[in-house]
């Protein structure tokens, strides 16, 4: 469950990442990110891809069995490899 995405907020974008499980889930700190170029640093796997950005540790609630079993579907169809 690693992945990374945005979210159109009133004055820009907000991005939030996933680093393996639900214990290491993120929101960035600002929304005026430049979001496209985060996300292509992310998806060319750049190693410093969120060089600059500072992110605050999300508490995410465990998913229900149903959303677990999507999620490990999603993971690996889309999955980033570490």
């Amino acid at each position: 469950m690693t992945y990374i995405q945005a979210v159109w907020a009133e004055s820009g974008f907000l991005v939030e990442h996933q680093e393996g499980d639900l214990s290491r889930h993120y929101l960035s700190e600002r929304d005026d990110l430049s979001v496209f170029d985060l996300l292509k640093a992310y998806a060319r796997k750049d190693p410093d891809w969120a060089r600059g950005v500072a992110f605050e540790h999300m508490v995410l609630p465990e998913p229900t069995p149903r959303q677990g079993f999507l999620a490990r579907i999603f993971s690996r169809l889309f999955g980033r490899s570490h």
